[in-house]
């Protein structure tokens, strides 16, 4: 059997001083020391309401805010800043866009495209939307091996289709779904997309552009 590296527990304070081996980072990471060093700086050094005050602390809360999200939008390969909305975690950011786009852009007879992998957190809030606009819900369904093929893509996706919402990676299977390939067809139908990256943003390199993701949600931990 190879020998495992596991020097990337020492930057790990959980993992350095325990035994523990650790497998629910799907659902929460453990912290870096890195992480909680800059959390720990900020808040005993520069914790302020930012971005709506002019005092000096509060001009430097807004300026680290900033740069976080910079630093956010180029890791996922937007150059615009302006894109990146902070939340709690891709949860909230999944129901975020189900209640703010969604309920004011679906209406009757409109569909919704998701994969039957998806994790709940990507079902239930489009149920939601689905029920109160009265949009159908289609589900996009894998093969024997969890891949999903053209001729299921071209044969869910219609002129209805104004929403389709995908796991980037399935935290169910670990396959890596063609989220391009959909994307390029609902929007040729008119539609968008919304890409739940919780399971692939830690893991690939991610450019929402070659996504082609109208709305990608992740979280950092």
């Amino acid at each position: 059997m190879a020998q495992l590296n596991l020097q990337y527990r020492k930057d790990f304070p959980l993992l350095r001083d325990s035994d523990v081996v650790y497998f629910d980072n799907a659902a929460t990471s453990q912290r870096p020391d890195s992480v909680l060093a800059a959390v720990d700086d900020f808040y005993r050094s520069a914790n302020a309401n930012p971005l709506r005050g002019l005092y000096a602390l509060s001009v430097e809360a807004t300026q680290r805010y900033e740069e976080a999200r910079k630093k956010t939008a180029a890791f996922v390969g937007t150059h615009d800043p302006a894109c990146i909305i902070f939340t709690r975690n891709t949860t909230e950011s999944i129901n975020l866009v189900a209640y703010s786009y969604a309920l004011s852009v679906l209406k009757e007879g409109d569909e919704i495209l998701l994969t039957v992998m998806e994790h709940h957190s990507n079902i239930l809030p489009w149920q939601m939307a689905a029920e109160r606009t009265g949009a159908g819900l289609v589900y996009l369904e894998p093969d024997e091996e969890g891949f999903i093929s053209d001729e299921k893509i071209d044969a869910a996706v219609s002129e209805r289709t104004r929403i389709c919402a995908v796991g980037m990676v399935s935290n169910v299977l670990g396959v890596m779904n063609p989220v391009r390939k959909i994307a390029d067809r609902v929007h040729a139908a008119g539609g968008v997309v919304v890409v739940d990256g919780a399971q692939g943003a830690p893991h690939m390199k991610v450019d929402v552009g070659e996504l082609g993701a109208d709305f990608f949600a992740f979280s950092g931990h």
